[in-house]
């Protein structure tokens, strides 16, 4: 048994270090800088994407503001006020 261990432990005898490549560090960087793409926004699709979200906030404006302004009861309302008088709640 003892041999076993030994043998096992002398193969790792005159193992040497992995090194990288010199020049590799400097290829890693040339990558990541090939890597890197420059995105372009032409003043076309800046003023088509900034009309997009004005008109999307004014119709969300318009829709909450005549939520709040409308006189009739929603449907939950009514039908809050039909079960607290059913109970007597209030």
């Amino acid at each position: 048994m003892e041999q076993w261990k030994d043998k096992i432990l002398a193969s790792a005898n005159g193992i040497q270090k992995a090194t990288p490549p010199e020049d590799a560090f400097s290829k890693i960087l040339d990558k990541i800088d090939q890597d890197r793409a420059e995105v372009r926004i032409s003043k076309v699709q800046l003023v088509a994407a900034a009309a997009i979200l004005l008109i999307t906030m004014c119709v969300n404006i318009l829709l909450i503001s005549s939520q709040f302004n409308s006189e009739e009861p929603t449907e939950s309302t009514a039908e809050y006020s039909e079960i607290i008088s059913s109970y007597n709640l209030y």
